[in-house]
């Protein structure tokens, strides 16, 4: 009986001009991790794109030495031309976690800054 009636839910749908499809992942994404590491620092995360191309870089990054400078994370987006920064770490043994978005393919480096 309950087959029988999505049957003619169905037919009544297709007649009236409807599509009746299944039901799709809002948030399909397909995620990469990644790492980082030089002699004064390191960094680590995840790099997911979304099916619209929207891409988020998830990561923690390190200052591993007393040098008097702090490590940061660049993540360039080729989608939209976007350059960004995470957070400073510093002093040494000092993390920060971060969270930076844009469109297209992400270039990620470690860099540092004298302070």
């Amino acid at each position: 009986m309950r087959r029988h009636l999505l049957m003619a839910a169905s037919a009544a749908a297709v007649l009236a001009g409807l599509v009746v499809m299944p039901a799709s992942p809002a948030h399909a994404e397909a995620c990469v991790n990644w790492s980082r590491v030089a002699s004064w620092g390191k960094a680590s995360g995840t790099n997911c794109t979304n099916i619209q191309g929207y891409v988020t870089v998830t990561g923690r990054v390190t200052d591993t030495s007393a040098d008097g400078h702090c490590v940061y994370v660049r993540v360039s987006f080729a989608g939209d031309g976007s350059t960004q920064d995470s957070g400073r770490a510093c002093p040494s043994g000092d993390t920060t976690d971060f969270e930076l978005w844009g469109l297209g393919n992400s270039d990620i480096t470690l860099h540092r800054l004298q302070v």
